[in-house]
């Protein structure tokens, strides 16, 4: 479990970091699994490619592997991007 708090935490800190350039910045205790990565939090296509490529480095997965993975996922919300970052890294 806790390797799993951890890697959501990164995550977490990783979309505040990102979302600097965007309408809001959020600290990572304010950011739920709910929030859209567009609408609420005001990522663009490229402010998403930019998180992406960084949270690929963070989670130390190959890139394409990421791009598979990315092509059949859904990535609307937080949560998403958490769910991918779990199967992506296989913790329980």
């Amino acid at each position: 479990m806790h390797d799993r708090q951890q890697l959501e935490e990164r995550i977490l800190t990783l979309i505040s970091q990102f979302s600097k350039g965007t309408k809001t910045v959020p600290r990572p205790a304010t950011i739920t699994p709910d929030l859209n990565l567009r609408s609420d939090l005001g990522f663009d296509s490229l402010g998403l490619v930019s998180l992406l490529t960084r949270f690929g480095e963070e989670i130390d997965v190959e890139p394409d592997e990421l791009v598979e993975t990315l092509a059949e996922a859904k990535l609307d919300t937080v949560a998403d991007l958490l769910t991918i970052a779990h199967g992506l890294k296989r913790v329980a």
